[in-house]
């Protein structure tokens, strides 16, 4: 009945049936490569050049809360407030 309606299914069903056999195929192949010993070391350095970049940018936000708190302290820092704004106030 399929062939009357649509004389490719066959075919259609032949190729899809190809495709997944070598996407599984390609799959175990990536499986397998990532479980390998270089495929470990790849992601241990991965891993390790992520978690120096995460240290680094907390770095970042801690002495960027720092010199807010130290100008907050000394009275200069209000959010909102900028020099721009109250030189056109004063023109």
């Amino acid at each position: 009945m399929m062939l009357k309606l649509n004389p490719y299914a066959k075919k259609a069903a032949e190729l899809r049936s190809k495709l997944e056999k070598e996407r599984n195929a390609k799959r175990a192949s990536v499986i397998k490569e990532k479980r390998s010993k270089a495929g470990k070391k790849a992601k241990a350095g991965r891993t390790k050049e992520y978690q120096k970049l995460q240290g680094e940018l907390k770095q970042a936000f801690k002495a960027a809360e720092d010199i807010i708190a130290e100008e907050e302290k000394a009275g200069n820092y209000v959010p909102g407030d900028t020099t721009e704004e109250d030189e056109e106030d004063d023109e």
